[in-house]
């Protein structure tokens, strides 16, 4: 395989996966970014992986490293601009199915893809980021599922074929998985400064519970991780407690208290 690669969007996955790429060999050969001074800073990180301009060709891939809606303003930006001609598209996005690069695979006659890391990089340093990038699952999307497969095996990835039509439920899963998750702990947060407990306090005191029922997922599995009074079948605790956040006027948090405790007595129920 020629390992040259062309990138579009120099932002934390695209600075993670060229500390990824260059680290195995790969060699940049143009990148793009809607703003010059994050390409200069690229630039000068990553300088000694550049082809020389007079050893210009077109990459085996174009990673297109960008924010979910500006898609439609890129693809019909470059499309018709060979500089990004390449035998590989891929993308990044984990919302995006490989199909919304349809008028690049016709301009250029090349394969597409949607390369995904199940993964939140949150430094831009790319010592940080690759190595979070390691750690990750990655979901393969797209054309030739043997390509894709060689592609991220070659790099020690490990990776998963998602069908491109299942997209948005992958990624409805990981909304909930990653962010929802949120919403729930800035729930509780709520209710317990009605005991008096500050936000600072909250982290410091709770998130230790977090990681706990985490580390017990990680050992025992999802299957088996709940505890509390929902096993113990404890109701009149749980309609106490319900009863406790409606006089308190936490609305919002006693759906969701209603709600999900709801679900997860109906999801043992079902397995009894």
């Amino acid at each position: 395989m020629n390992k040259t690669f062309s990138l579009i969007g120099t932002g934390k996955i695209g600075w993670a996966l060229s500390g990824l790429l260059t680290d195995r060999g790969w060699k940049i050969v143009t990148v793009h970014d809607a703003s010059e001074q994050k390409v200069k800073h690229y630039q000068n990180h990553f300088a000694p992986f550049f082809l020389d301009k007079n050893q210009f060709l077109s990459p085996t891939c174009l990673f297109i490293c960008i924010k979910d809606d500006n898609f439609q303003e890129l693809l019909t930006e470059i499309s018709s601009n060979p500089i990004w001609k390449a035998s590989h598209i891929i993308h990044t996005s984990g919302f995006h199915n490989a199909r919304i690069l349809k008028p690049l695979q016709k301009s250029f006659y090349a394969e597409i893809h949607s390369f995904h890391p199940m993964i939140s990089v949150i430094d831009t340093d790319p010592e940080k980021g690759k190595v979070l990038l390691q750690k990750a699952w990655w979901a393969l999307s797209g054309d030739n599922p043997e390509w894709m497969k060689a592609w991220a095996d070659a790099l020690l990835l490990k990776n998963f074929f998602l069908p491109d039509e299942k997209k948005d439920f992958y990624h409805a899963a990981a909304v909930m998985t990653a962010n929802l998750i949120i919403g729930v702990l800035r729930g509780a947060e709520t209710i317990a400064s009605k005991a008096d407990i500050s936000p600072e306090s909250y982290q410091k005191i709770f998130l230790p519970l977090v990681d706990s029922v985490v580390e017990h997922i990680h050992t025992v599995g999802l299957q088996s991780a709940l505890g509390g009074p929902i096993v113990r079948k404890d109701y009149a605790l749980l309609e106490r407690e319900k009863e406790a956040l409606k006089q308190a006027g936490l609305v919002d948090e006693y759906a969701m208290y209603d709600l999900l405790s709801n679900y997860l007595i109906q999801k043992i129920q079902n397995t009894e």
